[in-house]
C-alpha cells in the first residue's frame, strides 16, 4: 500500500496545513480539559465512556471531516505534474486518508490517556479497554474519510463534506451502526474489525477504479 515517493507528498502536504491540523487537534485537547475542570465526565466512569462522552456525530467526526477536507492539499493539475501513473495518484489520496486518520486517532488516545492518568489517578490496567475502542474509532474515521473522498472525486469537497456530516448524524438516529461499533460487546470485536477492513478495501478498490476512469483535464479542480 505505501510508496515511499507517493508518502513523501502526502507528509508535505500535510505540512502546508499544518496551523490548520494544530488548530483541529488543539480543538479537541481544549473540549478534554474543559470537560475535566468543569466536571463532564465522572472520575469513576470506565475510560471507554470517557473516550465517547464526547458525540462522535457532533465533534469527532466534523472536526476530521474538515481535516481531510480543507485547501491545502494538492490540487488535480499539481498531481498530474507529479505522478507518471494513475495508480501513484491513487495510493496518494487513499495514503492521505489512512496518514490523517491516524493522526487523529493517536492524538486523541494520548490526550484521553494524559488526562484519565494524571487527572483521574487511575492505573494502567484500567485504559487497556481504550486501545480496542482506538483501533475500531480508527477504522471508522478511516472508512469515513475514504467515503468522503468518492463522493468528492463523484462531485466536489463541499457536497462532499455536507453529505458525510449528515450520513453520519442520520447514522445516528436511525440504525445506529457506529455507536454499536463503539459499544459492542468484547466478543464480538474481532467479528466487527474484519468486517470494517473489509469495507476499507472495497472502498479502496473504488477510489482505483474511479481514479483510473476520471478525466483530470474537463474535471472542475477548485
Amino acid at each position: 500500500m505505501f510508496n515511499n515517493k507517493v508518502l513523501r507528498y502526502v507528509i508535505k502536504d500535510l505540512m502546508l496545513k499544518m496551523r490548520f491540523i494544530i488548530v483541529i487537534l488543539g480543538t479537541i485537547l481544549i473540549v478534554f480539559i474543559l470537560g475535566t475542570i468543569l466536571n463532564w465526565f465522572k472520575t469513576e466512569s470506565p475510560i471507554n465512556s470517557f473516550f465517547l462522552i464526547i458525540r462522535f456525530e457532533y465533534f469527532y467526526n466534523p472536526l476530521f471531516i474538515l481535516l481531510i477536507g480543507i485547501k491545502g492539499d494538492s490540487s488535480d493539475w499539481e498531481k498530474i505534474r507529479r505522478y507518471t501513473y494513475r495508480r501513484e495518484i491513487a495510493l496518494y489520496e487513499i495514503e492521505s486518508i489512512l496518514l490523517n486518520a491516524f493522526l487523529f486517532t493517536l492524538f486523541i488516545l494520548l490526550s484521553s490517556l494524559t488526562i484519565y492518568l494524571i487527572f483521574f489517578h487511575h492505573s494502567l490496567l484500567s485504559v487497556l479497554p481504550l486501545f480496542s475502542l482506538a483501533l475500531r474509532f480508527y477504522l471508522v474515521i478511516t472508512f469515513i474519510g475514504l467515503l468522503f473522498l468518492i463522493i468528492k472525486l463523484r462531485s466536489n469537497r463541499i457536497m462532499a463534506l455536507l453529505i458525510v456530516i449528515s450520513l453520519v448524524i442520520i447514522d445516528r438516529f436511525t440504525i445506529a451502526v457506529i455507536p454499536t461499533i463503539f459499544n459492542i460487546r468484547p466478543s464480538a470485536i474481532p467479528f466487527v474489525i474484519f468486517c470494517l477492513l473489509f469495507l476499507i478495501v472495497a472502498l479502496t478498490y473504488i477510489v482505483q477504479n474511479l481514479l483510473v476512469r476520471i478525466d483530470f483535464y474537463s474535471r472542475d479542480v477548485s
